[in-house]
């Protein structure tokens, strides 16, 4: 028969078997310390990459606010230099007309509160000589109010003067147009001039 082949046992003794396990306790505690280093050093870096992103957002945040800004001023200053002939033209055609129009009727708004009070004594109305014949023709109508109108070269198209004794009342629609155009010139020149 075949003899048995024997081979070399390499066990440790008892010594050397403490060793190696020490050995093992120092390599465990040498990886339980390499990882968190690795762990800490890894979180810090992800710390560091998240602080980063955020100032970055914060920089393209403001770059894309300011951006966003200048182009609402822009499309607004655009916008108003195209609103202002329109507005202009209103104030210097279109009020003119209504006033001529709102004029008469704004006359008798004024005598009405008085018409109760009236027995005698007429009530004057001054206005310019281009309006005299409109005046007469709206208060002819009624001709029960003791009226009398009077021209004043001095007073414009949308200017009138209503006396009584004891009362006087002013219509003055071109002061009005002229306020409202004032305002227009004054908005437009700080907002498309900068004068703010």
């Amino acid at each position: 028969m075949a003899r048995l082949l024997e081979l070399q046992t390499f066990d440790l003794p008892d010594q050397a078997r403490r060793t190696s396990d020490l050995r093992e306790a120092e390599l465990a505690e040498l990886k339980l310390a390499a990882y968190e280093q690795g762990y800490g050093a890894g979180w810090n870096d992800a710390l560091q990459a998240q602080s980063d992103d955020i100032t970055r957002l914060r920089g393209d945040l403001g770059r894309n606010l300011s951006e966003m800004e200048f182009a609402y001023r822009d499309a607004r200053r655009h916008i108003l230099a195209a609103l202002e002939p329109l507005l202009r033209d209103i104030v210097g055609k279109v009020l003119p007309t209504l006033a001529q129009k709102t004029l008469l009727p704004m006359i008798l708004e004024q005598i009405q509160p008085i018409a109760g009070g009236l027995v005698a004594t007429p009530v004057e109305i001054c206005t310019s000589p281009a309006n005299r014949e409109l005046v007469e023709r709206l208060l002819n109508h009624d001709g029960e109010l003791p009226l009398a109108v009077v021209t004043e070269p001095t007073l414009s198209d949308g200017q009138a003067y209503l006396k009584h004794p004891g009362r006087e009342a002013k219509i003055d629609l071109d002061g009005v147009i002229a306020a409202i155009a004032s305002a227009v010139d004054a908005f437009f020149h700080s907002e498309l001039h900068g004068d703010t």
